[in-house]
Formats: structure tokens, C-alpha cells, sequence
């Protein structure tokens, strides 16, 4: 009973901390891109829902929250460029894989944390590229709105890493997002420099989860 209710509380301080943060980004407009605004957190949240509910053995809340955590990765990706759509349907793929060993009650935790942390990982990159192409036409705005989901994205992907080496990576990377972010006054063309570093480092990073041992195939 204590364990169970440790991990209610563990979920909902979760949803409060990203409720919290959400609030605190500069909402002046209403982005009807669903990476600038409030949908692009979804995923987060259904995948830690879905952690939570296979931890209490509910397979068919986890399962639901799985099966909607791919619909809003899939409503994401339809504001993302084309080499990022081919990253988030990789993604989406794994997740999938997920969803068959939950539903046949043979999941294996690395393959979930593996699944979640790419799922999150592609998310953080889509999210830098975004904030990219809108630094590139000096939207800073909305780059710098981008950038902050990136960051959230990738804060809780870390949650998942098992790898010290990714786990090097997405910490850098966090980093360098929180330092750029306390530099926004910056030139737009200096702003895209560092953006476009932070995407070819998670590029490298996506590359190597690819690397690490999983069961997990479509194949």
C-alpha cells in the first residue's frame, strides 16, 4: 500500500511539474502549430502514465495511455520537417512494439525504457528544429518557446536512460539549451549557430540509442 501510494504521488508531482512550467513560457499569442503550445507535452505525460500502470499491473490503462501517446506523437509530427518525420516514425514504431508486449503481457522493462527514451529524444530534436527554422527568420519568439519544450523533452527522457553514455549526451545538450535560453538577447544568426550545433550533437545521440542492445524490432 505505502509503495503504491509513493508512486500515485510520484505521477502526480510529474503532471504538476509540467503544468507548472508550461505556465511559465510566454503564451502572447495562440500558436496554432501543435510544437508551440500545450499538445507537444501530451506525450510526456501519457508515457508516464503508462510507466505508472504497468508498475500496478493495470494492462488495460496502459495500454489506453500508450495507444494516446502515439496519436499525439503522430498529431505532433504533422508540424515537423521530413527528415524529422522519419526519426518520430521510427519512434513510433517502438512504441508499437511496446504496446504488443503490454497487450501479450510479456513487456520487458529495457525495451520500454529504450522505447520512451527515443520516443522523447526524437521529440527534443524535433522541437530544436523547429525553434531553428524559426530563429533562421528571426521569430525569436517562437524559436525560444520551441527551445523550452525541447528542453522539457529531453528532461524527461533522461528518466528512461539506462546508457551512460546517452545519458552524457542528453544532459549536455540539456545544458547547453538552459544556457542558450539565459542568452536569447543574442544575434538570430548566433542563436541558429548554437541550435544547429545542439542538433547535430543530438543527431549523434539518436544514432547511438539506435546502437544500443534492444529486442526491439519490426521485423
Amino acid at each position: 500500500m505505502k509503495l503504491k501510494f509513493l508512486a500515485n504521488i510520484g505521477t502526480l508531482l510529474f503532471l504538476i511539474s509540467i503544468f507548472y512550467i508550461i505556465r511559465l513560457f510566454d503564451h502572447s499569442y495562440e500558436s496554432q502549430h501543435p510544437t508551440l503550445n500545450e499538445h507537444t507535452m501530451s506525450p510526456d505525460i501519457h508515457l508516464n502514465n503508462v510507466r505508472h500502470y504497468t508498475r500496478e499491473v493495470d494492462l488495460n490503462r496502459s495500454l489506453y495511455h500508450l495507444d494516446q501517446a502515439i496519436q499525439s506523437i503522430q498529431y505532433l509530427e504533422s508540424d515537423v520537417d521530413l527528415n524529422t518525420s522519419a526519426i518520430v516514425d521510427e519512434a513510433v514504431e517502438k512504441l508499437i512494439f511496446i504496446y504488443e508486449e503490454i497487450k501479450e503481457d510479456t513487456l520487458v522493462s529495457d525495451d520500454m525504457n529504450h522505447a520512451f527514451e527515443f520516443a522523447l529524444t526524437s521529440l527534443s530534436l524535433a522541437e530544436l528544429r523547429v525553434s531553428e527554422r524559426y530563429a533562421e527568420s528571426n521569430q525569436l519568439d517562437l524559436s525560444r518557446v520551441a527551445l523550452k519544450y525541447s528542453k522539457l523533452h529531453l528532461k524527461h527522457a533522461l528518466e528512461y536512460a539506462k546508457n551512460d553514455n546517452a545519458t552524457s549526451y542528453e544532459k549536455h545538450v540539456y545544458h547547453e539549451i538552459d544556457s542558450l535560453l539565459a542568452h536569447y538577447e543574442d544575434a538570430p544568426v548566433i542563436i541558429t549557430e548554437k541550435i544547429d550545433d545542439m542538433i547535430n550533437e543530438m543527431d549523434s545521440l539518436i544514432n547511438l540509442e539506435r546502437q544500443q542492445t534492444t529486442r526491439i524490432t519490426m521485423n
